[in-house]
């Protein structure tokens, strides 16, 4: 009688490597897959979406400053109080530490203002203002351009200047780094759009402001910053999303109302959060603590400005007649002298 076992384990030899030939090819064909997408998340960074994509769509892009405390859900959720004109879907594109220059750089994260955005909000790493001022000015210049050719509207988000005890505000040995810094970031985030015409947003000024007032002028006892003295806090999100809306909602919406606030917050603080980013100056910070923030001018109207203008023509149209009715006015000629013999 002949045994079978020997051929039934060479079967069984075959099957399995028939087996493992198929899996390699599967992992060697998926390998290109897999890091492609691996390589995207790293070129683009962390992404998030809160909102359906039938409201107007928001774009976030920034560091982890953005990526703190769900800053756009915060946005959106603010967006969906009562107060606001209708509700906005916030996406965040953040990649820890990036610079204006590293995401003018990326062509996976500049193609992505083509995706029909009504407002796309950049944010940078805030020191590249102070030690690479030019490169903050031409990235930034080259972004809000390339926002504006995909039909958004550009707004710049200027960063907080870091708190007063970090390392680096230390490092500058002055009693007033915290405003000489916040300063030139503003600066620079005014020459990018005087030359991109882009919309600025002053936010990381009212949070430098508020973290200064909030011991004197009845504000939260919690600080703005993080414990690291650079990110914020949860009160720093809430005034930054704050700040965001005011710029990318239809109107400037009033502080005061039922709006939307995290747990965390009561609603006093949310109240006075809400009221002291929109009425913080927007450059440096007073020598000593200010027993409230000071309201700011409201800024002009359209009726104003094009009274202004009317003005300015209309004095210029005076300045031309001027000069022409002394141009055709005929010059008085001497009589000529008489010789005397």
């Amino acid at each position: 009688m002949t045994s079978t076992a020997p051929r039934t384990r060479t079967a069984k030899v075959a099957t399995g490597v028939k087996w493992l030939l198929v899996m390699s090819f599967g992992f060697l064909l998926a390998l290109p897959v897999v890091a492609f997408a691996v390589w995207t998340r790293v070129a683009t960074g962390e992404e998030t979406t809160y909102g359906d994509d039938d409201r107007p769509r928001v774009l976030l892009v920034g560091n982890s400053f953005f990526r703190e405390h769900d800053l756009a859900a915060m946005v959106g959720h603010l967006s969906e109080s009562s107060g606001a004109v209708r509700p906005l879907s916030v996406t965040s594109l953040t990649r820890d530490g990036a610079t204006l220059t590293d995401f003018a750089s990326r062509w996976l994260v500049t193609r992505r203002f083509d995706d029909g955005w009504r407002t796309v909000v950049l944010h940078g790493e805030g020191f590249q203002a102070v030690t690479d001022y030019a490169g903050y000015v031409e990235a930034g210049t080259s972004l809000a351009a390339g926002i504006r050719r995909g039909a958004a509207r550009p707004i710049l988000y200027t960063t907080a200047a870091y708190r007063a005890d970090e390392p680096r505000m230390t490092a500058l040995t002055s009693p007033v780094a915290t405003a000489i810094v916040q300063d030139v970031i503003m600066n620079a985030n005014i020459d990018v759009a005087r030359r991109s015409g882009a919309t600025v947003s002053f936010g990381g000024a009212a949070l430098s402001w508020c973290e200064h007032v909030r011991p004197t002028a009845g504000g939260p006892t919690k600080s703005f910053y993080a414990d690291d003295g650079i990110h914020p806090s949860l009160l720093g999100s809430y005034l930054m999303a704050w700040a965001i809306l005011r710029l990318a909602d239809e109107k400037v919406p009033a502080p005061d109302g039922p709006w939307w606030k995290p747990d965390e917050l009561t609603n006093d603080e949310a109240a006075w959060i809400r009221r002291c980013a929109s009425d913080a100056p927007r450059f440096g910070l007073p020598p000593r603590p200010a027993a409230a923030p000071p309201a700011t001018e409201e800024p002009a109207s359209a009726a104003d400005d094009e009274a202004a203008s009317a003005e300015k023509a209309s004095k210029r149209s005076r300045r031309r007649h001027a000069r022409r009715r002394r141009s055709r006015t005929p010059k008085k000629v001497p009589a000529p002298r008489k010789l005397s013999r």
